[in-house]
């Protein structure tokens, strides 16, 4: 059954319609029917909470929401809502493609190590709230130029984000040459899916074999080395925090065997995956920075 490892354990990948975005007023409650569920999509989605408490589970990390706390999720993101009994939230949901975005805007969200999850001051709660309301009207009245004016909005309130996290890339990434930038940015977009030496060498831009000879005198390990040390780093990082099965670690870092990640993960770290799942029972919740 190795080669169905990962079905059954998470959700299918969700797509948008043929919109090319849509907002809406939302209210959420333990009871609402996507609550405690770990899934993932195509597009990036946005919530902006204006009342109410919650939790929400991004990449394995807990994190604590009330009024004024916004996410943004890519597509590289699995998550989930934990509102439990008694609990709500009110907030604005916006959801859209990633072609909306220029690539300059789409690499830097997707380049950014945390989640995007923060606690909105007074003013920029007003300022994303204004542009929501004139993102949701451009939406509703379609007057001419509506589109143009709406991914103009969209881009708009993904520099206000970028511009709100904390900049954090990995060591000299900007000496890094273009070719192989472009390399770790597919990584982290696609790192779930199955990746061969070919699509990341097609990304760069270059042959399989200069793009394997830059890569390594680049980043000092081979392309395939580098995607097995993230994926695992990542599977690591989710499997502290506690929140998810070593099996629903395995198939959300992108691998397609159980008992090959089993082997890796204790090749690279020591101990088998879930001996880090029973250190870490205690959900550890992350205020919003």
């Amino acid at each position: 059954m190795e080669a169905q490892f990962g079905r059954g354990i998470l959700p299918a990948k969700e797509y948008l319609s043929n919109e090319f975005f849509g907002i809406q007023d939302c209210y959420s409650e333990a009871e609402s029917s996507f609550n405690q569920q770990l899934h993932f999509h195509d597009f990036y989605e946005l919530s902006l909470i204006y009342e109410g408490s919650s939790r929400f589970l991004i990449n394995g990390s807990s994190f604590v929401t009330a009024a004024g706390s916004l996410q943004l999720i890519r597509p590289s993101d699995y998550h989930r809502q934990m509102t439990d009994a008694g609990e709500h939230i009110r907030y604005y949901n916006l959801i859209f493609r990633q072609e909306v975005l220029s690539n300059v805007l789409s690499d830097a969200l997707e380049e950014a190590a945390e989640p995007f999850c923060f606690q909105m001051q007074e003013k920029e709660m007003q300022k994303m709230t204004q542009l929501l309301l004139e993102l949701k009207r451009e939406q509703e009245e379609k007057e001419a130029f509506w589109e143009k004016m709406s991914m103009d909005l969209i881009e708009k309130i993904c520099i206000l984000i970028l511009r709100k996290s904390p900049k954090k890339r990995q060591a000299k990434e900007e000496e890094i040459p273009e070719a192989v930038r472009r390399a770790l940015v597919f990584v982290r977009q696609h790192y779930r899916e199955k990746i061969r030496l070919s699509d990341a060498a097609q990304e760069a831009g270059l042959s399989e074999s200069y793009f394997s000879s830059v890569f390594h005198a680049c980043m000092g390990v081979t392309f395939s080395e580098y995607l097995l040390s993230y994926r695992l780093s990542l599977a690591k990082r989710m499997l502290e925090e506690g929140n998810m099965s070593s099996k629903e670690v395995g198939a959300a870092c992108g691998f397609f065997s159980y008992s090959y990640f089993l082997t890796a993960f204790r090749q690279k770290y020591g101990v088998p995956p879930g001996t880090l799942v029973r250190n870490c029972q205690n959900m550890i919740q992350k205020p919003y920075k």
